[in-house]
């Protein structure tokens, strides 16, 4: 159970309105308690509704799969890896987080955390607290396998093959969590955007297996049932308020596609018209015009823009199409990552948690296939001048005639440049050539904590840099790893610490008050933005050691020097008294560190570059240390591997001026 003192801190984090939403829901779940426990809710036979699936009339199809046959004869290779991971999700086999292909029991254990090994109870939804992981087992290790993309999985391998294993193993899967999961009761049943992940799932596997025979008329009506259920659960609980955040498009991306899909639902047109009505809202009032969302966290950035895309494909294929403003928005949310892995691997910051909506063969961090998707969908010649190569993902949902742009683009500009994402506070700083051994590219945060009062999946760096050289990450944000399994480490990768940046008097630079939920954040300001032909420069400065007893404030100028290929930091302390000051630096994985008193010599893919330190420093280094945790990088959610972390320790007093040089092989 939550401390009271966690419930005043998060009720001090809402507005006004959020509180009274947050009544109302609470009332609503007084209600639902009789209600769940009594099966007082819309049941199968007063909804009615096609006897089978044969008499069923979708209100489109969700797939093109126009140009698959080609695809899949130039790639063997994907074809293959299709059809043989859905004969591991035949056998109850799923890879997700940390587990490969782990079995989930016969028939299925949809109520169990598999990598914990925890089953939690099935009580009403009131009754179950899914951030209890004594009880109910990691939620994100439960809610995954019933996020039910592997269904979408047998679903595809069925069209490609036809080979009916695959079509009855998706109808059997159906049957088992249906029975499996009465609905009101269970952890499956207690996020309404996890309800909205898995409608969007039920609709594209239903899509493609409707020409099959498997799903026999009476496991028809329980499915045709439970989707309504879906439906009309999310539709009385959107998140409001502080949690209006990838949580609400998921849910409102759920309503839109079920009822684009399902037409003969009681108000399907209603609710998906009040369902992109608000869409068109969150993306007018929460997306940034610089393409970054506000939630500071460029995994939930890739996440958002699925369900964003989906529902303007849904929407066109039955006539409620998207406006304007939202195809402009969606685009620069595009772009914004399009720009920032021209200098390499992605960088990360922000929580990332894997969190996706449909799998169709490329993973969620593929650029390629995220921008062709965008490209494609929106007919977007500036997206599809970032696009080397074709993907399935966009032979599953785009016919010939919208794919035709990829062939008909115009290569992006090679040269990498400089800019500022004014918005979220993002600073680019670059030269060379992408993909070359010539490539520098320095990604600076001086922006926001994250989104509203919670900022619920910021971290505490401000003032941070990642570094790629090359094209290869050397620098890095160390990721995630956990939300609810390993408190220390969900703790650990959000801190200051586990950021390249300042850290003062061992103090984060924002106040860690709960897993999702922060006190006192720093507030960043950019003082300083110049790009010139040999140089770019870049100042800001954050107010988050003015807690202290003895206030501080702390400036970072970062500058890149273009033909001397080199980096230079100065960190400027302002206090009146003694403090200890310790710069971090995370390598990436595979880069090799050896130090030289100030001097710390970082290889890397056969170049050796140096990181010159502050004079008087005391410089030590961890890898894979778990006393103190430090050293380490999470690529992926519950994985993490060895990577070494530099720290630079010194006192000062008053006043204080730290250089670091980074000179490029």
């Amino acid at each position: 159970m939550q401390s009271l003192s966690w419930y005043l801190r998060r009720l001090r984090a809402m507005s006004a309105a959020e509180i009274v939403a947050r009544l109302g829901h609470a009332a609503s779940d007084v209600v639902d308690r009789v209600r769940f426990s009594k099966g007082w809710y819309p049941d199968a036979q007063s909804l009615g509704g096609p006897a089978s699936m044969a008499d069923f009339k979708p209100g489109h199809t969700f797939f093109n799969t126009q140009t698959l046959e080609d695809f899949f004869q130039r790639n063997a290779a994907a074809k293959h890896q299709l059809l043989r991971e859905a004969e591991h999700v035949a056998a109850h086999r799923l890879s997700f987080f940390d587990l490969e292909q782990q079995f989930l029991g016969d028939p299925i254990d949809w109520q169990r955390d598999h990598s914990g090994d925890k089953r939690g109870p099935m009580r009403l939804i009131q009754d179950t607290n899914y951030r209890d992981f004594d009880v109910f087992g990691d939620c994100k290790l439960v809610w995954e396998p019933s996020r039910h993309h592997h269904l979408v999985t047998l679903a595809r391998a069925w069209h490609v093959s036809r080979d009916a294993q695959f079509a009855n193993a998706a109808a059997d899967q159906f049957d088992s969590w249906i029975s499996a999961n009465r609905f009101g009761y269970g952890m499956n049943w207690r996020s309404p955007l996890e309800l909205g992940i898995r409608i969007i799932n039920w609709v594209a596997a239903l899509d493609l297996l409707k020409d099959s025979d498997a799903i026999e008329p009476a496991l028809w009506q329980r499915i045709y049932h439970n989707a309504y259920l879906h439906v009309w659960e999310i539709s009385r609980k959107y998140s409001p308020g502080s949690s209006a955040n990838n949580h609400l498009v998921g849910e409102l991306a759920g309503v839109f596609v079920a009822c684009s899909y399902f037409r003969d639902f009681p108000a399907a047109q209603a609710l998906r018209e009040d369902a992109l009505r608000r869409l068109e809202a969150w993306v007018a009032d929460f997306a940034y015009d610089d393409g970054c969302t506000p939630e500071q966290a460029i995994g939930y950035q890739f996440f958002v823009l699925q369900f964003l895309l989906i529902v303007m494909h849904c929407g066109e294929a039955t006539g409620l199409s998207v406006s304007d403003t939202y195809k402009a928005r969606l685009e620069s949310m595009y772009s914004f990552p399009a720009k920032l892995a021209q200098g390499g691997p992605l960088p990360m910051f922000g929580d990332q948690d894997d969190g996706y909506v449909l799998n169709l063969g490329n993973d969620q961090y593929d650029i390629d296939a995220v921008l062709a998707m965008g490209a494609c969908a929106l007919q977007s010649q500036t997206l599809a001048r970032y696009v080397n190569r074709q993907t399935e993902s966009c032979c599953w949902l785009f016919g010939s005639t919208k794919q035709a742009i990829l062939a008909e683009r115009d290569s992006a500009s090679a040269e990498l440049k400089s800019q500022t994402f004014d918005d979220s506070g993002y600073c680019l700083l670059q030269h060379g050539t992408a993909g070359a051994s010539d490539a520098l590219s320095v990604l600076f945060d001086c922006g926001p904590l994250g989104l509203g009062s919670l900022a619920a999946h910021g971290h505490a760096d401000a003032l941070s840099i990642a570094v790629r050289v090359g094209g290869h990450a050397l620098l890095i944000d160390p990721g995630t790893y956990d939300y609810y399994t390993f408190k220390p480490w969900r703790h650990y990768f959000r801190t200051t610490a586990a950021h390249n940046t300042l850290c003062v008097d061992d103090t984060d630079q924002s106040e860690i008050q709960g897993p999702f939920l922060w006190g006192q954040r720093a507030e960043c300001v950019r003082t300083a933005w110049r790009t010139e032909a040999d140089y770019t420069e870049v100042a800001a400065t954050h107010d988050g050691y003015q807690k202290l007893s003895d206030p501080v404030m702390h400036t970072r100028k970062v500058t890149l020097q273009h033909a001397a290929r080199e980096l230079q930091l100065v960190d400027t302390i302002d206090a009146r008294q003694t403090h200890t000051l310790d710069l971090y630096f995370h390598c990436a994985p595979d880069c090799e560190v050896d130090i030289e008193g100030i001097t710390v010599n970082l290889r890397l893919h056969g170049d050796t570059h140096q990181l010159i330190l502050p004079s008087e420093s005391i410089v030590e280094t961890w890898r894979g240390s778990e006393d103190p945790i430090a050293g380490w990088h999470s690529p992926r959610y519950h994985i993490k591997e060895p990577a070494t972390t530099i720290r630079a320790r010194l006192s000062v007093t008053g006043e204080a001026v730290l250089r670091t040089v980074l000179k490029f092989a």
